[in-house]
């Protein structure tokens, strides 16, 4: 695991927490945040974003059902007429 994401984990698990890191360590400015809980919290994180569709496919699900609003549906009809499917 890398920085950024002992960075992004600390700051969901406390928004509030006061921290450097310096040479890969933690410096706390604040109370201590456990590593388990980091640790757990990147896990969950990582899982929690493999599990969904790529964006890309959640757009097109948006779309197909209609959603996301007036705008959002002429945009990309738009693209979908300036650039129609070829094929399969």
């Amino acid at each position: 695991m890398n920085i950024e994401e002992y960075r992004k984990a600390i700051v969901r698990l406390d928004s509030t927490a006061r921290f450097n890191i310096v040479d890969g360590v933690i410096v706390w400015q604040s109370d201590e945040i456990s590593k388990e809980d980091i640790l757990e919290n990147i896990e969950w994180h990582n899982a929690r974003k493999a599990g969904y569709p790529p964006l890309e496919d959640q757009l097109d699900m948006i779309f197909h059902a209609g959603l996301g609003g007036d705008e959002f549906q002429s945009a990309i009809q738009a693209v979908k007429d300036a650039h129609p499917k070829r094929g399969n």
